[in-house]
């Protein structure tokens, strides 16, 4: 949700240290080898370093805090279908960090673009890992100018679903609907994506499934399935209620606070921020943007209304199997975090915060009223948003099937 920051230099320099106390501290580096798994065909690789209490998606909502590429030539032969390459990361602050990377085989990623930064369907990801028993990321610490050596990224998981592409189909949402005893929903399609940043530099996703032959299936269901006959790196939403414990029964949410309301762990994760100019405040000495952020829950209304009925979240779609839809209800909540420099309730990495409930009429009329951007993340760690740069830059349709206009449609929320 945080937009990627511009590209820093990576060069090498000689460094002599400061006399005095006062003086900056020196930078450090992160050296080490991308190993890449997925055969011969290697592709241009995009290392990212994220804030370890910041990780990327799924796990968390961190941006890069700095990245490198490692050109396809600079792979060399491995063996046993393992090739191998270099990469430099420099001028890092202290802190905390987590690795990963992306092997761009349709060559259609770029950082500094939300559309284009994100793994799409057939490339490959990958991170430094604790260990190659976990999926866990592993934690670099860097301090005091220090050169960290030898870290190895290990690209090895093929992503064979693309990126939540979608268009919001709500209109305006009254704020005090958001407190209402049925709460409000907002209704998500999948689209497929076709347009151009350049004759070199095209985005191809889809094309969009196709629901399922049922009666009205978007209009009706919750979650409209995708037809089985899907192609795949079709376009889709994917829901996944998720069983971990295998006890056939919804988990809840692995969050507490959401978990004692009631609410169970359900994807695609699904974000609001507000879009509209908002102040920026100092904190700890960073300047941090004012933001108002709020999750949503998909079929959230409709599970605790099929549990509350005596039936079977089971009829809403299979429980511990993701699977694809074309449409989606997802329930938005009457709870915000609004970001600003007298927030008193808590502190994360975006700064000091309050939570604002819309229940108290009061609090109601501090949350901002407009355009609302939706974020939506799957269980693959693949995200897009709306808006996006696709309709902010007016970029062209390369397919009638597409409107590049439902890229600029956001969620509106009103007195």
């Amino acid at each position: 949700m945080r937009r990627v920051l511009p590209l820093l230099a990576i060069a090498a320099c000689s460094y002599e240290p400061p006399l005095d106390d006062g003086a900056t501290r020196p930078l450090n580096a992160i050296h080490g080898e991308v190993v890449f798994g997925g055969g011969p065909d290697v592709a241009t690789t995009y290392v990212t370093l994220f804030d370890a209490a910041a990780p990327p998606p799924p796990t968390g909502l961190g941006s890069p805090v700095t990245f490198t590429s490692v050109a396809a030539s600079a792979f060399t032969d491995g063996g046993a279908t393992l090739r191998s390459a270099p990469f430099h990361l420099t001028r890092i602050e202290d802190g905390d960090y987590v690795l990963g990377a992306i092997t761009d085989l349709d060559g259609d990623f770029h950082p500094l673009a939300s559309v284009l930064a994100g793994a799409t369907c057939g490339d490959w990801s990958g991170a430094h890992l604790a260990s190659l028993a976990t999926t866990s990321f592993g934690t670099i610490e860097v301090q005091g100018g220090r050169r960290v050596d030898d870290v190895t990224i290990l690209v090895g998981a093929p992503l064979t679903t693309e990126r939540p592409a979608f268009e919001v189909l709500t209109g305006p949402v009254a704020i005090a609907a958001l407190a209402a005893p049925y709460p409000a929903t907002m209704r998500l399609s999948a689209i497929q994506v076709d347009t151009a940043f350049s004759d070199d530099l095209q985005l191809h996703l889809g094309p969009e499934c196709a629901p399922e032959a049922i009666p009205d299936c978007d209009a009706t269901l919750p979650a409209c399935p995708c037809a089985a006959d899907t192609p795949p790196c079709s376009t889709a939403l994917w829901v996944w209620m998720n069983d971990a414990d295998g006890d056939g029964a919804l988990d809840p949410y692995p969050a507490e606070p959401q978990a004692s309301s009631g609410l169970f762990d359900v994807w695609p994760r699904t974000y609001l921020e507000y879009g509209g100019d908002l102040e920026t405040f100092e904190f700890e000495g960073r300047e941090l943007p004012e933001r108002w952020v709020s999750e949503a829950y998909p079929l959230a209304f409709e599970i605790l209304g099929t549990l509350a009925m005596g039936g079977d979240p089971s009829l809403l779609g299979p429980i511990g199997v993701p699977f694809p839809a074309h449409s989606l209800s997802v329930t938005l909540s009457s709870t915000f975090v609004h970001y600003h420099a007298d927030g008193q309730m808590g502190v994360d990495e975006n700064g000091p915060f309050d939570l604002v409930d819309v229940h108290d009429p009061a609090a109601a009329a501090l949350v901002p009223d407009g355009a609302w951007g939706v974020t939506l993340v799957s269980f693959t760690g693949q995200t897009w948003t709306v808006p996006n740069e696709i309709a902010g830059l007016g970029l062209p349709s390369l397919d009638p099937a597409f409107d590049p206009a439902t890229q600029g449609v956001p969620l509106v929320l009103t007195r």
